[in-house]
């Protein structure tokens, strides 16, 4: 079975669409709310390990992140506060970072 990265996951559309389409799936999202979400619904896929959920930060050096949830939309939250500054920032929370590397491992 081949395997896909989902990085970003947000509402795991994409996921769903691929554990579908038979393929191993790790997803990747920085919302711990939004991976809460996707272990609700894809109970089943994560029981067979067909699909594993990583609740992190892409960085550069793997080191932990501050995450700004963006009020409007969680699936547009960021590390890069900016970015969504005028987007009624919700507060901020800390969260796991990891390298594409170490999320290859």
């Amino acid at each position: 079975m081949d395997t896909i990265f989902d990085i970003g996951m947000y509402d795991g559309a994409d996921t769903a669409y691929y554990l579908q389409s038979g393929y191993k799936v790790v997803a990747i999202e920085a919302n711990p709310d939004l991976i809460k979400s996707a272990e609700k619904r894809f109970v089943k896929p994560i029981s067979s390990v067909q699909l594993t959920c990583i609740n992190a930060a892409i960085s550069a050096n793997g080191e932990p992140a501050e995450l700004t949830i963006c009020g409007m939309d969680p699936g547009s939250s960021t590390i890069n506060a900016e970015v969504i500054a005028n987007r009624q920032p919700a507060g901020t929370i800390n969260i796991p970072g990891m390298t594409v590397n170490q999320l290859f491992e």
